[in-house]
Order: C-alpha cells, then structure tokens, then sequence
C-alpha cells in the first residue's frame, strides 16, 4: 500500500511538474493545443493497456511466458491505437477545430507507446 501511494504520489507529481512546465513557457493558445492532445491520450491510454496489468496483479505466480505475452500485447495494442490516431490525426485536428493539434499528436502517442511499455513493469513491481 506504501509503495502504491508513493508510486502513485510520484506519478502525479512528475506529470503535474511537466504540465506546470509547458504552461510557463508557451503561449495560452498553444497550451490550449497541448492540452486538448494530453486529454486524448489520457482517454486512450488505458484503452490501449487492455487491463493486462490488472490481470498480471490478480495472478498468484508470474512465469516469463506470461510476462513476455502482457508486454508485447499491451505494446502493440497502444502502438496500433497510436498509429490510428496518427492516422486520423486530420480528422482529429477538424474537429477541435484547429490544425496544430495534427502536428502534436505524433509525439504524443510516442509518448503514450512508451509509457505502455512500462505498464507491465509497473504491474510486476505491484
């Protein structure tokens, strides 16, 4: 429970120092871009996860095989996701209604991408 907190604590944080970041040196409007494309990688992200970590933290013993599998289906359920929302990226910039939102998407779900690889990392240390 401590170390659930503390990770928990520390994952906030990390994020929060990073957002605070972005806020003081770019222009509200761009924030707002930043922001719109953050919002939909928060939506996604779990998503792309599939729950396997959840399903990883249930089992009473962990194997390699079982390990190996979560990771790489979890990696490439979020770089399939990633690589639609990329793809749609024009779609996506059409309905916020402004076309930098395009050009953020890319690194971004790099971002989400690697951030899924170390979903399962996570879940073994739980």
């Amino acid at each position: 429970m401590i170390w659930s907190f503390v990770g928990q604590i520390g994952s906030t944080g990390i994020s929060s120092v990073f957002i605070l970041i972005f806020a003081r040196f770019m222009p509200p409007s761009d924030f707002g871009v930043f922001a719109s494309g953050a919002l939909l990688m928060s939506l996604t992200a779990p998503v792309a996860g599939l729950g396997l970590a959840t399903a990883l933290v249930q089992r009473h013993s962990l194997d390699t095989r079982s390990l190996s599998t979560a990771f790489w289906i979890s990696f490439g359920a979020s770089a399939l996701l990633g690589s639609l929302m990329v793809a749609f990226a024009g779609l996506i910039a059409l309905l916020f209604k402004d076309p930098r939102i395009g050009n953020i998407i890319l690194p971004l779900v790099v971002a989400m991408v690697i951030g899924s690889a170390t979903t399962i990392l996570t879940a073994v240390l739980r």
